[in-house]
């Protein structure tokens, strides 16, 4: 069991390393201003291999009566400081799973922020957890 949920929660990392971040006008960019390339993102302080193990440390299964699979979009938005806000959940799989996913989300330590002209600027995260048996 545990090894399918350090599967999952691989799977997960990698699906998350797929998606972008969004980030807002700051103060003084006019709100007009056009970003060309990719956007900075914010980080999981130590990178993926800390991400992966607070995952390891951290996650549990959800309740063992879910038999299914799928996967719960978590979105926040990290804060200048690093602190995570606004969580909240994009669609719902179980309702053990939602409060799980929600649950790990707000462990989570800050984040080190993103970065656009040496400023350090608010990025909003979308944050796929797998849940299922593989």
């Amino acid at each position: 069991m545990k090894f399918r949920v350090i599967i999952l929660i691989l799977l997960s990392i990698f699906n998350f390393l797929n998606l972008r971040s969004q980030s807002n006008t700051g103060p003084g960019l006019k709100s007009r201003a056009v970003i060309c390339g990719p956007l900075p993102k914010a980080s999981f302080p130590g990178g993926t291999d800390s991400l992966i193990v607070f995952l390891a440390e951290n996650a549990k299964w959800p309740s063992p009566d879910f038999y299914g699979a799928g996967t719960v979009l978590v979105s926040f938005t990290v804060e200048r400081s690093g602190k995570l806000s606004d969580v909240k959940l994009l669609n719902r799989l179980y309702e053990s799973c939602d409060k799980e996913a929600l649950r790990i989300v707000n462990l989570m330590p800050n984040w080190v922020p993103a970065k656009q002209d040496a400023r350090t600027i608010r990025s909003n995260i979308i944050f796929p957890v797998r849940f299922g048996f593989e």
